[in-house]
């Protein structure tokens, strides 16, 4: 309740809004958070710029700009982002230990890669050898090419593209008034 010297002021007995923050600089007030607090702030929000941000009242552009003028502020996001990793680690190693089989293969196809466990998926040629072996000489490559071209069957299956597509042009101009079609009135078939 207000009393009546209050309401002659005009002033109510709540405590006043702080001022709306400026979100292109800094917090409400102009400056940052004190400097543990700020490190808490940045490890209690894992390390994720947005919810700093947030947290501290600045847009996000403010916390970006401050990680690259300020080298431990920086390294504040680091410790953070690698707590957060071994936290992750330690969940899938706690799947690991109560013989999770999705855990341990993932485990060992990130960190057993020396002794193997590799997933690889290989593209093979009709011969058996990598299907883009010698492709990296363009000599090669021309040479492929004019192989391929020499083939009596590649030649055939080429003049019969060439033959449809002269027929259905041939059959889209009639049907356009002797005009070539245009590519917007293509229509394509799936």
């Amino acid at each position: 309740m207000s009393t009546e010297k209050e309401k002659q002021d005009g002033q109510d007995a709540k405590p006043s809004k702080p001022p709306p923050l400026d979100k292109r600089t800094r917090a409400g007030n102009g400056k940052w958070p004190k400097k543990e607090d700020m490190r808490q702030i940045v490890f209690n929000k894992a390390g994720i710029v947005q919810q700093v941000a947030d947290a501290i009242e600045v847009d996000r552009r403010s916390v970006q700009r401050r990680c690259a003028d300020d080298a431990e502020f920086y390294g504040w996001f680091v410790e953070a982002r690698e707590r957060n990793l071994d936290m992750s680690e330690a969940v899938i190693f706690d799947a690991i230990n109560k013989k999770n089989l999705t855990a341990t293969i993932f485990h060992l196809k990130c960190h057993a890669k020396h002794r193997g466990w590799v997933e690889r998926h290989e593209v093979v040629g009709p011969d058996g050898r990598g299907a883009f072996a010698g492709l990296d000489d363009p000599r090669k490559i021309a040479d492929g090419i004019r192989d391929a071209l020499m083939d009596p069957e590649i030649r055939r299956q080429i003049a019969e593209i060439r033959e449809s597509i002269d027929a259905r042009t041939i059959a889209a101009m009639k049907a356009n008034g002797g005009e070539a079609p245009r590519p917007e009135d293509a229509v394509t078939k799936h």
